[in-house]
């Protein structure tokens, strides 16, 4: 019974800073080696769970908008120019990250100052759209809408102000799948993104 009685409270201490916390921040994205200049700034929802003084589970959800002036070149009639041609792409992002991060030093219960690394899956929604234009006038319109998925890994840095959590993070994500580019653009995307994020987190739950 002491054996038993020393388990459950050893147990209950184990859990009583389990602590489920949610934010938002906002940040940069970049695909970095595509053929085409690809930053920009969006929006993250924050889900993250401790379990543990060194270990947290995070789900990250990020809308990224990006339009793009791809080709634009001047229409001939008789070797006379009557006008212009222009392409322009759009894709709209759905972003998923979902992984598991540790504390460097310290812990994420205690320590003011954290430092963190982690790693996960990444799945992203994409819908891109062309956009073709005659001398200002549209012509048409293609949609596209595809998945891409792969690895997610993060490092950072937190400080907790009682009782919130401000968080500066850096992503590298592999995709197995082009970025950008990968229906009707003409040239390669690359299959890396980017991304640096600035947030709070604000404790919902805890025991």
């Amino acid at each position: 019974m002491k054996q038993l009685f020393i388990l459950l409270l050893s147990l209950g201490l184990k859990c009583s800073y389990a602590q489920l916390s949610a934010g938002a921040a906002y940040g940069t994205f970049n695909n970095p080696g595509s053929a085409i200049k690809f930053r920009g700034w969006g929006p993250t929802l924050m889900l993250e769970y401790t379990n543990e003084d060194d270990a947290e589970v995070y789900l990250n959800f990020s809308l990224y908008k990006k339009s793009i002036n791809t080709l634009s070149e001047p229409i001939y009639e008789d070797d006379v120019v009557i006008g212009n041609k222009t392409i322009t792409e759009t894709y709209n992002y759905k972003y998923l990250q979902l992984g598991f991060k540790r504390a460097l030093v310290g812990d994420f219960s205690d320590t003011r100052i954290n430092w963190f690394a982690g790693g996960g899956g990444a799945l992203g929604f994409v819908n891109s759209k062309d956009k073709y234009e005659t001398s200002g006038n549209e012509v048409s319109t293609v949609k596209y809408n595809y998945l891409i998925y792969g690895f997610n890994f993060i490092t950072g840095v937190q400080w907790r102000i009682q009782p919130v959590v401000i968080e500066l993070k850096g992503n590298l994500d592999f995709s197995l799948k082009p970025i950008v580019g990968s229906n009707g653009g003409g040239y390669m995307g690359a299959y890396v993104l980017t991304s640096t994020r600035l947030g709070i987190l604000v404790p919902i739950t805890k025991y």
